[in-house]
């Protein structure tokens, strides 16, 4: 009966082995989730967020500037106008004419710049005209 004892006690033995390299196999892919995908997420939802949510900060005082171009649609085929503005300070940007509503050119008005938290994007904003 002894032999018969130990012949089963290898075989746990064995089972018992296989189950720690099955943990064993479950903690590196959990190692390898938490150390290679995980930051990977964290940085493609940053990117999303710096994208999509990344707030605009205003900067320094609005700046005085002059229409040049009356709007022009853009390609996409929306009616959006988009006018061309030279400042006083030489820039040539370009403003959505959303707010301006429909102005010729040669009309005052004063423009705030926009720069992003993140990605530090400028843009630009109508204020308002200048009479």
């Amino acid at each position: 009966m002894a032999k018969g004892t130990t012949g089963k006690h290898k075989k746990k033995t064995g089972t018992i082995k296989n189950l720690s390299k099955h943990q064993n196999v479950e903690r590196r892919q959990g190692r390898r989730f938490f150390f290679f995908w995980v930051p990977i997420i964290i940085i493609v939802l940053l990117f999303f967020y710096a994208f999509v949510f990344d707030p605009p900060r205003s900067v320094g005082e609005p700046i005085s500037g002059t229409v040049q171009e009356d709007g022009q649609e853009r390609s996409s085929g929306v009616t959006e106008k988009i006018y061309s503005v030279v400042l006083d300070d030489g820039r040539i940007v370009k403003l959505d004419g959303f707010q301006m509503s429909s102005k010729e050119s040669g009309k005052r008005l004063l423009v705030q710049e926009n720069v992003s938290l993140l990605f530090k994007r400028k843009s630009f904003s109508f204020v308002k005209y200048i009479k």
